[in-house]
């Protein structure tokens, strides 16, 4: 084979850009399953914070009880504060219930994706390299993004695709040679030796407008595939901003709560000074 058209340079690199495309796949699942553990872990160390202060909150709760069941004793208070005092026992005490039970929820998930129970000294430094800026990450989200990288291997296919389509309308060029030695061959008497070498030349100028469908064809699915980038590329932006918004957004819900509870520390101190 001579001359193909680049048919067989173009067929290679589509196999390899296939290739390409299931390794890519692979990686894209094996990444999800890497989210989901991190996601696993995050919930356990999470929900074990949780039980630990509702757990000191309950035994807050029960001191403050004990106190207001003294003052209300001492007649200082009324038995309304009484009924108050427990009440917010007994919310303290719902609250570390429902705590426990997403515990053991996160546990029963962490195993079902690590495969093995949560251990119980979980480290719980993490490590964080957020971008500078909202843009950033998403810039970020798509140089890093693997359906990103499919959509890319896609066009790439689709492209190879339509030059080997158009390498049947290119001449094609073979090169044979044969030889053959012996005797008494084809109804002849006698030793016959043939030694033979040419050049075939196949080249199709018309198909019944095969070519043009052929090539609007090709050049649609070309244009999806772009689309189809765009598409993905403009997911991907979306699930990137709203995770600077979600991120930015938790920090300063952390804050206002870190105020909070600066704030009823001090109006538990003012209680117990007052009674």
């Amino acid at each position: 084979n001579l001359l193909d058209g680049m048919r067989t340079y173009n067929r290679i690199f589509r196999e390899a850009t296939l290739m390409d495309a299931e390794i890519i796949r692979l990686s894209d699942a094996t990444e999800t399953l890497a989210l989901n553990a991190i996601q696993a872990y995050i919930d356990v160390i999470r929900h074990r914070n949780i039980v630990t202060a509702s757990r000191r909150n309950v035994s807050a709760h029960n001191r403050i009880a004990m106190q207001v069941a003294d003052q209300v004793d001492a007649g200082k208070l009324s038995e309304a504060d009484r009924f108050r005092a427990n009440d917010k026992l007994l919310a303290a005490q719902l609250a570390l219930a429902e705590a426990e039970g997403q515990l053991g929820d996160a546990n029963s998930h962490f195993a079902l994706i690590i495969g093995s129970r949560p251990s119980p000294n979980m480290s719980s430094n993490f490590h964080t390299h957020v971008p500078p800026s909202r843009s950033a990450m998403e810039a970020a989200a798509v140089s890093n993004s693997l359906q990103m990288k499919l959509a890319d291997n896609d066009i790439q296919v689709q492209t190879y695709q339509g030059q080997i389509d158009n390498a049947d309308w290119k001449p094609r060029l073979d090169a044979f040679a044969s030889a053959s030695v012996g005797r008494d061959r084809d109804g002849s008497s006698g030793p016959e030796d043939k030694i033979g070498a040419g050049l075939r030349l196949n080249w199709t100028l018309y198909k019944g407008g095969t070519r043009k469908a052929t090539n609007a064809r090709n050049k649609d699915l070309l244009m999806r595939a772009h689309y189809r980038k765009k598409q993905v590329e403009s997911e991907v932006r979306d699930f990137a901003r709203r995770a600077w918004n979600a991120y930015h957004s938790a920090q300063e819900r952390k804050n206002l709560l870190d105020r909070s509870v600066s704030t009823n520390v001090r109006i538990v101190e003012a209680f117990r000074q007052e009674f």
